[in-house]
């Protein structure tokens, strides 16, 4: 194919508001937030610290039931705290700092957008990013991984408009802040994915007026001072945790399979293909074009660069590392998602375009059957039954609309699958309580933790051995004891720690005086073993987690 053009913007490809687009978005991110129980163990674990951060006074040091926790930097733990405070505790409050961060992103990506190509195209793009699966999904999801997609995509965002700027202000030294606020977040990523964008940018733009005129080493030293003071404040009060941050955190998390994450190099090119749906069905087409496109003897546009360095990069250096999770890749999907918008527009009434979108389509009718045919093979979940009819219906209306879309704006189909996409996957999201069951160490044990609560009362002992479900502590809203191999302990004890600190199941009874309750999760597999079923009776389960209790004599 030869060289794509700037999509039209034109009156009449602009959206009847500008209202709209954020209205739905704001729709999608926040409906049903808070109504399903969070799933383990990421947000159980987030949520938990946050609680105890938002009840104790240390907001310097993360503490996961009672004991420092340094794995991550605190600023979503920060977040999550005042958002508890402010929303109170619960699931909306715990998960509010995702769906604001996956806003920014969305409006930062349609800001890049805007400025590299068109508005229509900067529409499309953020309909396109909010109805990818993967992203939907961790934009309602307490982890830090889309706070430092906003921080990544604001960075790319202010180099944008640094090369764009005579002089770049502020732009060129916000570029560096924003790395220094994505470090501060979860790490490296947030140095590695806007520094290869613009440099690849940089590369493309040599000898050219399009060329970013960035503060290099200043503003390094900016971004550094930024993304490493926790660190450095935390290994001045207590030197033993520099080899931990640098050992464990930093060296064991890339190079080795200490971290028990080892995945192979291919992992990430099967979550791409899953977490990209429905929009991976176009993904054949955009890479024969761009493979054309790179043997043409002409050199690379700025934009493309930029896309280039924002995806293939971290994707190679994301595939060599030791330690691989589905949501590493998320910073990536702006990107994906700025250069379909751009070839949808460019190609809109091609054939791989019409393909794609038809098989796109075909896609969504997915979820509803497979709702549908589980409703009937499995009743005791209890599913609705009127979700699947509903999306059908949905699907229905989608198809009507896309036929009916003005001839003039083939672009406009595009954006109806967007819309469709996402409502579908809201409507889905309901259904996630009703699933838990299936969801394995993955399970919510929210209803678990009602059952504790009335069995142990506010006297009896509670616990969790050998198994991560930190948010048995956050609906408790208490400390409780855990088995000490799950602990992450980096610094020693203190005496109060080391009471919660269970070494084999019979320090389970302990936690409660004599004649009161005490009670417990434990993998299913420990129940009849470890736990014997003479002294502790089943009180429920939620996927592989078991509820035991026992009253102390």
């Amino acid at each position: 194919m030869s060289e794509m053009v700037d999509a039209p913007d034109g009156p009449s490809s602009r959206p009847p508001s500008r209202w709209l687009l954020p209205a739905f978005v704001a729709f999608i991110l926040l409906a049903f937030l808070g109504t399903r129980g969070m799933n383990e163990p990421d947000e159980g674990r987030y949520s938990e610290i946050g609680r105890e951060m938002a009840a104790g006074d240390s907001w310097l040091v993360p503490h996961l039931n009672g004991i420092g926790h340094f794995q991550k930097p605190p600023l979503i733990y920060w977040l999550t705290a005042l958002a508890l405070k402010v929303c109170g505790q619960n699931e909306w409050g715990v998960r509010l700092p995702s769906a604001l961060a996956a806003a920014g992103t969305i409006w930062f990506t349609f800001l890049i957008g805007r400025t590299l190509f068109s508005r229509a195209v900067a529409v499309t793009a953020a309909l396109v990013l909010v109805s990818g699966f993967e992203f939907f999904m961790l934009a309602r999801t307490l982890t830090p991984d889309m706070t430092m997609a906003f921080w990544i995509t604001a960075a790319i965002l202010c180099f944008v408009r640094a090369a764009h700027t005579e002089g770049g202000r502020p732009w060129n030294w916000l570029f560096f802040v924003a790395m220094g606020g994505g470090f501060f977040t979860k790490g490296p990523m947030g140095f590695v994915v806007p520094l290869a964008a613009a440099l690849s940018w940089q590369w493309t733009a040599r000898g050219t007026a399009q060329r970013a005129r960035l503060p290099w080493v200043p503003g390094l030293l900016v971004a550094l001072a930024i993304g490493l003071s926790w660190f450095v404040v935390l290994s001045l009060q207590n030197p033993e945790l520099r080899s931990y941050f640098v050992g464990d955190e930093l060296v064991k998390r890339f190079a080795s399979k200490a971290h028990g994450r080892s995945k192979p190099p291919w992992f990430f090119l099967p979550v791409l293909l899953g977490g990209w749906l429905p929009w991976t069905c176009f993904l054949p087409a955009v890479l024969v074009t761009a493979w054309r496109r790179w043997r043409q003897p002409e050199r690379l546009q700025p934009w493309q660069a930029l896309l280039l360095g924002w995806t293939a990069i971290p994707f190679v250096i994301l595939s060599l590392s030791g330690s691989k999770l589905l949501t590493y890749i998320l910073p990536l999907f702006p990107a994906l998602a700025l250069g379909l918008a751009y070839w949808l527009h460019a190609h809109a009434g091609s054939k791989p375009a019409l393909f794609g979108r038809r098989l796109a389509f075909g896609c969504l009718f997915l979820p509803p059957v497979a709702l549908g045919v589980l409703h009937m093979v499995r009743p005791e979940l209890e599913l609705s039954f009127w979700v699947p009819l509903l999306l059908a219906g949905l699907l229905f209306a989608l198809a009507v609309a896309i036929r009916r879309a003005p001839t003039g704006q083939p672009a406009q189909a595009f954006n109806l699958i967007a819309i469709g996409a996402a409502l579908l996957w809201v409507a889905m999201s309901t259904q996630v309580d009703a699933l838990n069951p299936l969801l394995s160490r993955q399970a919510s044990v929210r209803e678990l933790a009602q059952s504790a609560r009335a069995f142990a009362g506010p006297d009896g002992g509670c616990f969790v051995y050998e198994a991560r479900t930190c948010g048995f502590g956050f609906y408790l809203q208490r400390l409780i004891g855990i088995s000490r191999s799950e602990a992450d302990i980096v610094l020693k004890p203190t005496a109060e720690q080391e009471l919660r600190l269970l070494d084999t199941p019979a320090d389970c009874a302990r936690l409660a005086p004599s004649g009161k309750p005490v009670c417990g999760l434990i993998l299913s597999q420990e129940l009849g073993t470890s736990f014997s079923t003479n002294e502790w009776r089943e009180l429920g389960r939620a996927g592989q987690f078991v509820l035991i209790g026992r009253t102390n004599n």
